[in-house]
């Protein structure tokens, strides 16, 4: 053997395929099914498992997504999540009534960038694949998932028109096959459940290997239930942000250049939704004084929502102002 060799140490430590991954998944969360790389038209086969309660999969509502300005932040639907009040929600409720109070279908487009975009969680075992499906770090043959509108609505559909039957919903494999849609982009739709339910030869293979199930409710990317405080907090934040940069920003352009992509109803959208608030606030005011005055009625009326009308008129008097 050359002196060279046995002067230099020569052996590598680890693989240059592994670590070469490693790079590429960095800031991956390769927990979840990469089901996405599939090529057109190629289908991958896969087994639901259902997490550690016998939950079929985790449905979360988000606000924030929708406004695609990440220093607002998300935050999850307090109605969705804990059943109270959320601001966020009323917040495009006040637009969409500007909408029918003016006709002009832009307070419909502002209202649907502060509803929340849903989400749903589902894990899968993959038993077929044409594409290399990313391991997670520990292990783990049980993918994560983010459910497409396709996948989920074709699951929904075989389960209400009883294509599948329920109780072999988990040993039915569920073939996730990619298309085209009419603007040429990915789309989930074609997916459908096997006709024969998955053979101990499909499972052999994971005899060995870790599988273990998911419990939703401790996994670490479904945020916790939100309460009305707490929504309204993160919209008093989100408002000015929104009012000052624009939606459709990246947050590291410079203030005057992001000032320019700031949309005038954006602007009064926050401004409606400050007099609300204020208007709020001051009923709030007023019906405290009254309760100090005198005795509370037995059975309080309900108070009404402000009408489109009067919340026009407090748009048009902020605009002016």
């Amino acid at each position: 053997m050359s002196n060279l060799k046995n002067k230099l140490n020569l052996k590598m430590k680890g693989t240059i395929k592994k670590d070469l991954e490693n790079e590429a998944n960095k800031g991956k969360d390769t927990r979840f099914l990469n089901y996405y790389d599939l090529k057109f038209n190629e289908k991958m086969k896969v087994l639901i498992i259902p997490d550690a309660n016998g939950d079929l999969w985790k449905e979360f509502k988000l606000h924030g997504p929708n406004l695609k300005n990440r220093k607002v932040g998300t935050v999850n639907c307090a109605y969705t999540s804990s059943g109270e009040e959320c601001p966020a929600c009323q917040h495009g409720f006040s637009l969409l009534d500007m909408e029918r109070e003016t006709g002009d279908i832009e307070y419909r487009n502002e209202a649907k960038r502060w509803f929340g975009r849903e989400y749903t969680i589902m894990s899968v075992l993959v038993l077929d694949s044409p594409v290399e499906i990313q391991e997670s770090p520990d292990g783990n043959q049980v993918k994560l998932m983010y459910v497409p509108y396709g996948i989920r609505t074709a699951i929904k559909e075989a389960i209400v028109e009883s294509q599948v039957d329920e109780s072999e919903l988990t040993s039915t494999p569920f073939v996730i096959k990619k298309t085209k849609n009419q603007g040429g982009q990915a789309a989930y739709d074609a997916s459908y459940f096997a006709r024969e339910t998955v053979t101990d030869e499909d499972l052999e293979f994971f005899e060995d290997l870790k599988v273990e199930q998911y419990d939703y409710n401790d996994l670490d990317i479904i945020p916790a239930p939100s309460t009305t405080d707490e929504v309204q907090e993160w919209l008093d934040k989100a408002l000015p942000i929104i009012e000052e940069f624009g939606y459709d920003v990246d947050t590291k352009e410079s203030k005057g250049k992001a000032e320019e992509k700031a949309s005038p109803k954006a602007k009064l959208a926050s401004k409606l939704a400050r007099n609300k608030k204020e208007e709020q606030e001051d009923d709030g005011d007023q019906e405290q004084e009254q309760n100090e005055e005198s005795e509370p009625d037995p059975e309080p009326e309900k108070k009404e929502r402000p009408s489109a009308g009067s919340l026009r008129e407090r748009l048009m008097k902020a605009k002016q102002g």
